[in-house]
């Protein structure tokens, strides 16, 4: 009898056992997933912020529309107010895309690759935002001009100073905010890298 008992009490235990390393593997599995979402914040959060001010540049813009005279200038306008608002909805529909992930769905490895790949996709398109906000900003310096009431032809100036200045500044902050973002989706996928040794 006391065998039985020894057998049933090690069968209970080895439960037990399995019982307390299944949890303490889902455990991990949360507090990764919860890192990794938090890593990620710190990219959240400008493009939120970024996404507030461009919705408020696109409202004064249309509200203001008025103010613009040429046909050209008006079609830069509305090329502008498109640029204002369909690019930062689509880079938080891709952060959002790239801050969801399951680790108890799918093998480490797969979670792995999922969010490899979203990261590619995401920094590409941040290079496409780049680019397009570099001609955005060509597009409504311009537009900006004509709704105070000049003429970009008779302003020397602005094609002299307040351009290229407008562009040393702005490719200064894009490739530093770059570098910024692939350093943080960098230590978020290490940390996916970290649960799979």
């Amino acid at each position: 009898m006391e065998l039985e008992e020894m057998k049933a009490a090690w069968e209970d235990l080895g439960r037990k056992v399995e019982k307390q390393d299944k949890l303490t593997h889902q455990m991990i599995e949360k507090m990764t997933e919860q890192r990794y979402r938090s890593r990620l914040d710190g990219i959240a959060l400008p493009e939120k912020i970024a996404t507030v001010f461009c919705f408020v540049f696109a409202a004064a813009l249309i509200l203001n529309f008025y103010r613009i005279h040429q046909p050209l200038m008006q079609v830069f306008g509305a090329l502008s107010v498109a640029y204002l608002v369909v690019l930062p909805l689509i880079s938080l529909s891709m952060l959002r895309d790239l801050k969801k992930i399951s680790l108890s769905d799918i093998s480490y490895a797969e979670a792995i690759r999922r969010q490899a790949q979203k990261r590619i996709r995401f920094q590409k398109f941040q290079v496409i935002n780049l680019v397009a906000s570099f001609a955005f900003m060509l597009v409504f310096f311009p537009v900006l001009i004509d709704m105070m009431g000049k003429s970009v032809a008779h302003e020397p100036y602005f094609w002299m100073l307040v351009v290229p200045f407008g562009i040393a500044i702005f490719l200064g902050a894009s490739f530093w905010v770059l570098r910024c973002y692939n350093r943080t989706l960098s230590a978020a996928e290490s940390l996916l890298a970290e649960i799979d040794q």
